[in-house]
């Protein structure tokens, strides 16, 4: 009876998905803040762009 109340509780830990050691959970945050720097680093980028685009076209006239 022992044996089984104990192997019961690992096998519920065990579906917790792992890739490279790091639980899902874990990954799902660390996913939206890379998603958030990706998307700065994008606005930064375009501003940027922009910013060239402006000063090119005043260089060019």
């Amino acid at each position: 009876m022992t044996t089984n109340s104990q192997t019961i509780p690992e096998k519920e830990q065990q579906p917790k998905k792992k890739f490279l050691g790091i639980p899902k959970e874990e990954w799902k945050i660390i996913g939206k803040e890379a998603l958030t720097l990706l998307y700065i680093v994008t606005l930064g980028a375009l501003i940027a762009i922009c910013l060239l685009a402006k000063n090119g076209s005043k260089a060019e006239e």
